[in-house]
């Protein structure tokens, strides 16, 4: 049940799920994903309950669909190592600023020590 794009790039199920990322709707239906994707509605529909039922997607009503379970664990579960991986630079940062001013401080306080400090 794979199709793909006319570029060959992408299945059509993957297509679908990134219009969740690539515009601003919340829920989207077989006439939206028709409308952004140049898809007829006889090719979505059918994807879009086999993504549901799949919990990739959550069918809303009136053959609305939103993000489903899967599809939000997976989100969340990446937004989690992304912060792990934030946190971590910024200690990393954090280490090589303080040893850039320590290395400043010191550098400061030779040249005052030989004298090439100016006199006001």
């Amino acid at each position: 049940m794979t199709g793909t794009d006319a570029a060959g790039k992408l299945p059509l199920e993957l297509q679908i799920l990134e219009l969740f990322a690539s515009i601003e709707l919340l829920a989207i239906g077989p006439t939206d994903a028709e409308k952004f994707l140049g898809v007829s509605k006889g090719a979505i529909s059918p994807r879009l309950k086999a993504l549901a039922e799949a919990g990739y997607l959550t069918r809303i009503g009136a053959g609305k669909y939103t993000a489903g379970p899967k599809m939000l664990s997976l989100a969340t579960t990446y937004m989690g190592l992304l912060a792990r991986n934030i946190d971590e630079a910024m200690g990393v940062l954090s280490d090589r600023w303080l040893k850039a001013q320590e290395a400043f401080r010191q550098m400061a306080t030779m040249f005052r020590s030989e004298g090439g400090e100016e006199a006001s």
